[in-house]
């Protein structure tokens, strides 16, 4: 006698609906980064190289092989010959009241040992009153010291490369604990431009308070 329990496998319908593996494209998506307004005046590659765009100056041509924000805001400011008047003036502001003074590169493993080496190379080892001393500047103090800096490179025609030297880094530590110096290529170029803007907007301000100005040379 067939047992009860049994039954015909071939009977058995599944009404199961289907499985949809499909990825959700519908879901909202992450924006991205908005983009600088600076690129209103770039022609903008798609073609992106080491994360950058490359860029090409509308008023004078000029290309660059990666489209960096700081860079472009320095060419319209400073470099661009064909800029419009406005457009010269407005980014000239804006990198003369830039704070993105960073000071380089972060610590890695490799300047902690370079550090090593320079206090070998210097016969200067850390002293009990260095630990007495704060690690860190107010933002204030630390923007003043940024621009004395770039003026004191530029004025006395001291080579930027200077400011990676184990023997300036040592003078400036024993000065103030807590400065960050910048590495060549910051202090040559990001407060290099921030400086020349400065003077520039400074100049043109004192310009616009003159009265009866006029311009020309002298004819002996």
């Amino acid at each position: 006698m067939a047992n009860a329990n049994n039954f015909d496998e071939t009977n058995i319908y599944l009404d199961l609906d289907p499985i949809n593996l499909e990825p959700n494209h519908l879901g909202s998506k992450k924006p991205g980064k908005k983009k600088d307004a600076v690129w209103n005046y770039f022609i903008k590659d798609e073609v992106r190289k080491a994360g950058h765009s490359s860029s090409k100056c509308v008023y004078c041509g000029e290309a660059k092989d990666r489209g960096r924000v700081p860079d472009m805001i320095a060419h319209l400011a400073l470099q661009c010959e064909s800029v419009e008047a406005s457009v010269k003036e407005e980014y000239l502001k804006i990198l003369a009241e830039s704070s993105d003074q960073t000071s380089g590169k972060p610590i890695t493993k490799k300047r902690k040992i370079n550090k090593i080496n320079e206090e070998i190379a210097t016969g200067v080892q850390s002293k009990i009153t260095s630990k007495l001393q704060s690690s860190t500047i107010d933002p204030g103090q630390r923007s003043l010291c940024n621009k004395a800096l770039t003026r004191f490179f530029i004025c006395c025609g001291i080579p930027f490369s200077t400011v990676e030297s184990p023997f300036f880094i040592d003078l400036v530590k024993n000065l103030c604990a807590g400065y960050q110096l910048p590495d060549r290529n910051t202090l040559s170029t990001t407060w290099l431009n921030n400086e020349a803007a400065r003077v520039a907007v400074d100049v043109d301000g004192m310009l616009k308070k003159q009265e009866n100005l006029s311009l020309g040379k002298y004819i002996f």
